[in-house]
């Protein structure tokens, strides 16, 4: 029998993108299928052997009227022992209203708001997070997608589905950046490596960038670097654990030099690759201002 992946979450978190990467990993990907219907497609699905019985279903707020339903339905499995997972994707509340105003959709509650009272977008929000959140707590997989980009979230997605117990994982979002196009927002740890040689002036490296050997090496060449990178690597290896353990979903860790081409780049990417060696965490990284 293939996986079975309840795919549900917070709208706005990215369900819709995720049963796509979902999909296009070999996954036989439905949104929003009735809860009446879910255990006769599964078994449907499983016996006609499509994508190898890897089945992804998306759940969330819309069928909020069977919710009970689905709460028996997990009763089931769990006692006949059906092998189901169930993925549960979030993110801050003014990341989801932001998201929203981009996308000008509605909420899905708007629609199911059964008087005719106004309701604001954050209201919206709260109320969809207290009513969905007991799935948070049946999940298998956690991911906070607050500072997320389309192809993080499949990194994420593939990185998550590969662990056990991953519900707790904490997932580190490495940001490069320039300081004369701003520090980015929700920063949670900044290191300003503006005191490092800079490329810039050197003829032959000023349009490269940190994702070059040549520069590279030139930021590193003196042991100033060694000696912030252990002081940094050592920090990070003790606060890690803390913020795991105190149960923080998302850790952003900001690294900034003037352009945000050449320092910033090269310590962000040696930053990734250590935090990566410990196989604990969830580890996505963005040169924000690389192209600029």
């Amino acid at each position: 029998m293939g996986k079975i992946l309840i795919v549900t979450g917070m709208s706005g978190a990215g369900k819709t993108i995720c049963l796509k990467h979902l999909e296009d990993m070999g996954y036989y990907a439905v949104d929003n299928l009735p809860v009446a219907l879910l255990e006769n497609f599964v078994e449907i699905s499983v016996n006609a052997h499509k994508s190898n019985g890897n089945i992804a279903l998306g759940v969330d707020i819309r069928g909020e009227n069977e919710f009970g339903q689905l709460e028996e339905l997990f009763k089931k499995w769990k006692k006949t022992k059906t092998q189901y997972s169930l993925i549960f994707l979030d993110a801050k509340d003014d990341i989801l209203v932001k998201r929203f105003k981009e996308s000008r959709r509605d909420h899905p509650l708007v629609n199911l708001n059964s008087n005719n009272k106004k309701i604001s977008l954050i209201e919206l929000i709260k109320l969809e997070r207290k009513k969905i959140y007991w799935l948070k707590d049946e999940a298998d997989y956690y991911i906070d997608t607050d500072g997320l980009k389309i192809g993080d979230l499949k990194n994420s997605l593939l990185k998550v589905l590969k662990q056990k117990n991953s519900l707790y994982k904490l997932n580190i979002n490495i940001i490069s950046f320039g300081y004369k196009y701003g520090i980015p927002n929700d920063i949670d740890l900044l290191f300003d490596i503006r005191f490092l040689p800079n490329p810039y002036y050197v003829d032959k490296l000023r349009k490269k960038t940190g994702l070059q050997k040549e520069v590279k090496e030139y930021v590193t060449k003196n042991n100033i670097y060694s000696k912030f990178e252990k002081k940094v690597y050592s920090l990070i290896d003790f606060t890690l654990p803390e913020y795991n353990k105190e149960g923080k979903n998302t850790l952003v860790i900001g690294i900034g030099c003037t352009g945000g081409h050449h320092r910033s780049v090269v310590f962000a990417q040696d930053l990734k690759e250590h935090i990566e060696k410990s196989n604990k965490y969830i580890v996505n990284i963005e040169h924000r201002d690389i192209k600029k």
